[in-house]
């Protein structure tokens, strides 16, 4: 039954009440209704927030994971590269040293060997780093989306609790 079904039904019976009881006491019951309805929508509300902040939880651990397992990756190109790097430097220096004994196409691809290494070895460290970042800002958020779960169920536990005292210990006063 929807809060509109429920308030309807309670104004009509409050309507047939009034006239037998007086106007005090159906406007005291039609005030603790609509604050019981009122604290109802709330809870309503509290658990929404819950459930959309569980759903995002879930979402940013299964980004996070996701962007663990790219920055693995990145590390790995980054050392590969690096060691390609060091590798190709030796080369560099090996035809440097002996320059009579090797041919000018040699040393120019030697030299662009490197170069090209150099260059994606730093847009891979860019990419580690820029990953890195957007790893340590989602690990925050997601400490403060387990804040906001906790505060959201503790909350909908304890205006649970309140609106099942508050329904009852006046359901046996008024009603």
């Amino acid at each position: 039954m929807s809060k509109r079904e429920r308030n309807m039904r309670r104004s009509a019976a409050a309507l047939e009440q009034e006239s037998a009881e007086g106007i005090e006491e159906s406007q005291l019951r039609r005030l603790l209704t609509n604050t019981i309805d009122t604290i109802e929508d709330n809870k309503t509300q509290i658990f929404d927030i819950y459930q959309n902040t569980r759903n995002e939880v879930d979402e940013a651990r299964d980004r996070l994971a996701e962007l663990k397992k790219n920055v693995a990756d990145t590390i790995a190109r980054v050392d590969a590269l690096a060691a390609d790097e060091q590798r190709a430097k030796q080369r560099l220096a090996e035809v440097s040293r002996n320059f009579s004994e090797h041919t000018e196409e040699e040393i120019r691809k030697s030299y662009e060997a490197v170069s090209i290494i150099q260059i994606n070895l730093a847009i891979e460290r860019e990419k580690e780093q820029a990953m890195r970042v957007e790893r340590d800002k989602l690990e925050i958020r997601l400490r403060y989306l387990f804040t906001v779960v906790e505060r959201a169920e503790h909350m909908a536990l304890s205006i649970g609790s309140v609106l099942s005292y508050l329904s009852t210990q006046v359901s046996g006063v008024i009603w």
